[in-house]
């Protein structure tokens, strides 16, 4: 019998035992910004280094409150994306129904990492837009860390 992907050839006889096996799997580019400035601030600052502008993109791609700035012209675009640790614990497309027992969900606010202060914000880049971004957070004084560097991923489970 084949095996699927990723299977160990191991079983547990215990949750526990399950639990202490699950490992994190964060973006190994990530980075986290939990100083003191607010959102707006922080992309006000940081789209001015980066000569962009921070933008909501299609929520129904996203779903959360992801910011975008583009740092190069549409046929090869660079990006840069801030998300905020907050967010609504659920979500549903603009003219979907809502089911019941979601609703209650979409007005509440949870954390993406529960590990980190709920005004943390997530950085990301595309590949090509990385170092745009870190030196663009340099010039601006927001110091950023690396998401696995925060989020021990042994110590969530156990």
């Amino acid at each position: 019998m084949k095996q699927p992907p990723g299977f160990s050839g191991r079983f547990t006889t215990s949750f526990a035992q399950y639990l202490a096996q699950l490992r994190l799997d964060v973006n190994p580019s990530t980075y986290v910004y939990t100083g003191p400035e607010a959102i707006e601030r922080v992309l006000m600052t940081l789209g001015l280094h980066l000569q962009s502008s921070f933008e909501q993109p299609d929520p129904v791609l996203f779903g959360v409150n992801t910011l975008c700035a583009r740092l190069t012209p549409e046929d090869n675009p660079e990006w840069v994306w801030v998300t905020p640790n907050q967010v609504a614990k659920g979500y549903v497309n603009d003219g979907e129904a809502c089911p019941p027992d979601l609703l209650p969900l979409t007005q509440t606010l949870g954390l993406t990492f529960p590990e980190l202060p709920e005004h943390a914000l997530l950085l990301e880049a595309s590949e090509d837009g990385e170092e745009r971004m870190m030196a663009a957070c340099r010039q601006a004084g927001l110091e950023i860390t690396l998401l696995r560097e925060l989020v021990d991923s042994a110590a969530l489970f156990s």
